[in-house]
């Protein structure tokens, strides 16, 4: 069985389990939401993620929230977030990392 790459939590996903923003530590967790695919929490510098989200959902969500997270370690608060930048923004990262080296 291959080994999971530092910070990911399995070897096949571009989701880690943590990582720093700004100087920051953030988590990542994944929960049970109710009516939501992710949230980011500036507060608690944690993304969670529907745990019933897989594959490639569960990648461009987390994408999604990571832009919300770069937003506020930015300084911008949630009322600055222009959700289609965020959506196209998150895109963007997770067709990159999809791609990266091919």
């Amino acid at each position: 069985m291959p080994k999971a790459k530092p910070g990911l939590s399995d070897s096949k996903s571009l989701v880690p389990d943590s990582f720093t923003l700004a100087g920051t530590r953030w988590e990542v967790k994944r929960e049970m939401l109710t009516g939501e695919m992710g949230h980011c929490s500036r507060d608690e510098a944690i993304i969670r993620l529907n745990n019933k989200l897989a594959g490639q959902i569960e990648e461009s969500t987390f994408y999604h929230e990571l832009v919300h997270a770069v937003l506020f370690s930015m300084g911008k608060t949630g009322d600055k977030h222009d959700e289609e930048f965020v959506d196209l923004f998150g895109a963007f990262l997770h067709q990159f990392m999809l791609t990266r080296g091919k």
